[in-house]
């Protein structure tokens, strides 16, 4: 039994999608790598602040994949379920660019800076990542048949590992 090709409509979606991979693996690699080794090398850290941050992240990770799960099903707009949640990404990505900044918005306090970096981890990246995270995720199924799902898949994740090999080179 043949299976049929993806339409034009269905095969722009998935490179869409797998573009959304992309931007999430490159931003979920330098969140995992540089946000952590920018407290210890820049701000001078001991591994006691840099495990707050890593946990608090956890916990509020943990609450808001939940927390948007639940709103996104239940949302009704013209853009879809899903689709309006990922503007949250920008939010994100501004966010981690703040990050990077924290020492000299802080005016050299280590301290102060180590708020901002919890705020702006924690906070606001923790919120807006998971909301770009659970949105992202979703449209697979929201948008590619059953049958032809497994295919998509396949290719959605090979679009993100490219972007994580994009993430690594840089």
């Amino acid at each position: 039994m043949k299976e049929k090709a993806f339409s034009k409509f269905l095969r722009n979606q998935v490179l869409i999608i797998g573009a959304l991979f992309a931007g999430d693996q490159i931003f979920g690699f330098f969140e995992q790598n540089y946000l952590n080794t920018y407290l210890d090398q820049v701000l001078g850290l001991t591994p006691l602040f840099i495990s707050l941050m890593v946990s608090l992240s956890a916990v509020m990770g943990l609450i808001m994949n939940i927390t948007w799960g639940i709103i996104s099903d239940n949302t009704r707009s013209k853009y879809g379920r899903r689709r309006p949640f990922l503007l949250f990404g920008i939010v994100a990505g501004i966010s981690m660019i703040i990050f990077a900044f924290s020492i000299d918005i802080a005016g050299g306090n280590i301290m102060t800076a180590y708020i901002i970096c919890i705020v702006l981890d924690v906070v606001i990246i923790g919120i807006s990542s998971n909301a770009y995270y659970v949105c992202e995720r979703s449209l697979i199924p929201d948008t590619v048949d059953l049958e032809k799902r497994g295919r998509a898949n396949g290719i959605i994740n090979n679009i993100g590992y490219i972007g994580l090999l994009i993430a690594i080179a840089a």
